[in-house]
């Protein structure tokens, strides 16, 4: 398992040597196996480990232990350790949002404190490779366009580093060999059987029916997640190109216009992301109502060639086909404003 990550590693430049990296430990076999793989690594790489632990506060006096217990292992290996006890409940209530975005807002919370604290290059997560395959059939279920399919990223910049994934490239049973192998105690979160919990239902439902056809479903699934990830970074980047080229942002971003013959000349796969752009540029915040039913109503809406024929959409934004004339105007907007289009 050791030179497989290494390789993955390498690949994809995820460690450098001299380098400051947090490790998110809860005390599960995921991140205490992590843990004790960057421990084995961090002399021939001159690592400084600093491990970062939350309570959320969610299990009780269990959910404590489990902090507690990490910061014991720490200390017998000789690691430092930062951890917290955090509110997630209250959060929860304050914002109006569910437990498991509530936990996570709060978790990344700290540790971009604790990144900022350390002057760290890199957090280091225990995702492994199922987790990578739950979270693209979960996509798959819900997804309405291939730019939504996306997979857990094996890097992504955070705070003023990186958070890094080294344990894409392997899978739970390999993890837990591991752990067997080197006798790591590891806490469980009983939790992680409930199947109301989306995530849990695929993972303790759906992936083990898939692995009795392909045990080794997670090499490819993480193929697929890098290759639609570099797919669409380039795609993106041509739809960006496209929208300077053809759409008037004027009103301090608050209006958008442009021609439809040269909005149509371009790829479909263009033209759909150079929508979804200019959504962005309007709003703020993209309206929790958006979907793709609006998607649909633009293309039609961009098929007219004649007359003057108005969308409403989400958060008072109306969108204008007026004789080829495309325009995106919020209702705050006095609808006199001249527009330009290129």
């Amino acid at each position: 398992m050791e030179q497989k990550v290494l390789a993955f590693i390498k690949k994809h430049q995820l460690l450098k040597r001299d380098a400051t990296v947090l490790v998110a430990v809860s005390g599960g076999p995921d991140s205490m196996a992590l843990l004790h793989f960057l421990c084995g690594i961090k002399t021939e790489w001159n690592l400084k480990l600093i491990a970062v632990s939350v309570d959320h506060q969610l299990r009780g006096n269990e959910s404590y232990e489990d902090l507690q217990y990490v910061k014991n292992i720490c200390k017998e290996w000789g690691v430092r350790f930062a951890g917290a006890s955090l509110d997630v409940p209250a959060y929860k209530e304050k914002h109006g949002i569910g437990t498991e975005l509530a936990a996570r807002e709060v978790r990344y919370s700290f540790f971009e404190e604790q990144m900022e604290k350390f002057d760290a290059d890199f957090l280091a997560l225990g995702h492994h490779g199922d987790d990578q395959v739950e979270t693209m059939l979960m996509k798959l279920s819900r997804a309405a366009s291939s730019s939504a399919f996306t997979g857990i990223p094996v890097y992504r910049k955070f705070s003023a580093g990186c958070i890094i994934r080294p344990f894409l490239c392997i899978n739970k049973r390999e993890l837990e060999a591991y752990c067997r192998t080197h006798q790591i105690a590891a806490r469980v979160d009983p939790t992680n059987q409930d199947n109301d919990y989306t995530r849990n239902f695929f993972r303790n439902r759906i992936i083990p029916l898939i692995k009795e056809k392909n045990n080794n479903i997670h090499i490819t699934v993480q193929h697929l997640s890098e290759t639609l990830s570099e797919d669409e970074s380039f795609l993106r980047n041509e739809a960006e190109k496209m929208v300077n080229e053809v759409v008037d942002f004027q009103a301090g971003n608050s209006m958008a216009a442009f021609e439809t013959n040269l909005f149509k000349n371009r790829a479909r796969a263009l033209q759909r992301r150079a929508y979804h752009l200019i959504l962005n540029y309007l709003y703020e915040v993209l309206p929790k109502d958006l979907s793709y039913a609006h998607e649909q109503q633009f293309f039609a809406l961009l098929q007219r060639e004649e007359g003057n024929t108005r969308i409403d959409f989400p958060s008072s934004l109306i969108l204008e086909n007026n004789y080829g004339k495309m325009i995106f105007i919020s209702r705050i907007i006095n609808l006199t404003f001249p527009i330009t289009t290129r």
